[in-house]
């Protein structure tokens, strides 16, 4: 599930919106949770009262999303990383049936591994450029540049920017962004 954090002081993705994803953790508050089929139940959405936030369900239906990100020229939509190595588009709270990224055949997914990080480059509105973070079928890590026809992306422009060999299958990393400097970190 992907879920919206609202409250005064969250800072995200979009106009003070925080995108998280996967099971929700227990906030420190005795009594508020019960946890039903693995995901914890904050009673309907109601707002913690000591914070001032509440969790807002944006999509459901995933298959283990690890990481949510967005272009900022495209209010509304979000893009969810699934560790089995698709990109879904989650479109106004509707998921596309088509991903927008398919690298299920060059990943090994599973425990640490899988496609981890997705980043749009600054200038995605015009470039349509942006950069994922993956364990490959060896289980090392690939850094890889992709280009987007707008609606998904273009496996032919496909280029290797990061390869790390990985001596375990555990702690891989897999966050990638790009800083108000312009350049990506991994």
């Amino acid at each position: 599930q992907v879920e919206r954090v609202e409250g005064p002081c969250s800072r995200g993705l979009r106009h003070g919106h925080h995108e998280r994803v996967g099971d929700r953790r227990p906030r420190q508050r005795a009594g508020s949770h019960k946890r039903v089929d693995g995901v914890v139940d904050t009673e309907a959405d109601e707002p913690d009262a000591a914070a001032g936030y509440r969790f807002v369900q944006v999509a459901s239906g995933l298959d283990q999303p690890v990481h949510v990100s967005a272009p900022r020229n495209q209010p509304g939509r979000v893009y969810v990383v699934e560790q089995g190595g698709l990109v879904r588009v989650v479109d106004a709270g509707k998921i596309r049936a088509e991903p927008f990224l398919d690298v299920r055949a060059r990943t090994r997914s599973g425990g640490e591994q899988g496609l981890l990080g997705l980043a749009f480059a600054p200038d995605y509105a015009t470039s349509r450029q942006f950069v994922v973070n993956y364990t490959d079928r060896n289980g090392d890590t690939r850094v890889v540049r992709y280009r987007s026809d707008g609606a998904k992306a273009l496996p032919a422009s496909a280029r290797q920017l990061l390869f790390v060999k990985q001596p375990y299958s555990n702690h891989n990393g897999g966050m990638v962004a790009y800083g108000k400097d312009g350049l990506l970190y991994v």
